[in-house]
């Protein structure tokens, strides 16, 4: 993981266990803390204790679990780390991760909360301890946005999709044309 793209002062550091793991996203909040999202088979991979989620279902099925790390700003303390998944038989990725105004930490993913959908939204405190919301969508999201209000904007097909600070969906219809067009 690179922190800074000046070649004179890059700091990197390993995450991972022993299997495949994929850090897909990294954001940080304005404390300078550093997020990575990804997906991991979860053998020996770290995490922290009181984490959200502790667990992986690779014994008993070999799926991959999304993952959610945090670090000090210079990558040196690995300040939490958490599982994320909903399913014992899915596999679950991270793909965005965003941070809200109040210091939540969004991310959007691959894995469906139950068999009829294919992509979820959740939102964990800056501990990674607890999960405060979630929701689901039957396709894959393609883009995803936190306003500065702590609404979250998705979008899914040819759809922008604004979701409230408790990830409900509203009566949003945006002429836009990606997410990065939002302010909020």
């Amino acid at each position: 993981i690179i922190s800074n793209t000046s070649l004179a002062n890059t700091t990197a550091t390993y995450l991972g266990g022993t299997g495949s793991d994929v850090g897909s996203c990294i954001t940080k909040d304005r404390e300078g803390s550093i997020y990575i999202g990804g997906n991991t088979p979860g053998q020996g991979f770290p995490i922290t204790p009181g984490a959200y989620g502790t667990t992986t279902s690779y014994n008993a099925h070999p799926y991959n679990t999304a993952f959610i790390s945090k670090f000090d700003s210079t990558l040196k303390t690995l300040l939490a780390s958490t599982y994320l998944r909903f399913s014992e038989t899915q596999n679950y990725s991270v793909t965005y991760i965003d941070i809200d105004p109040k210091g939540n930490v969004i991310v959007a993913g691959d894995g469906g909360i139950d068999y009829s959908t294919k992509s979820f939204v959740a939102k964990l405190n800056s501990e990674l301890t607890q999960l405060l919301a979630t929701t689901s969508f039957d396709t894959t999201i393609k883009a995803m946005a936190v306003g500065s209000y702590g609404n979250v904007y998705l979008s899914v097909n040819d759809k922008i999709y604004k979701l409230n600070n408790d990830l409900t969906r509203t009566n949003y219809e945006a002429n836009i044309k990606s997410v990065t067009d939002i302010t909020d």
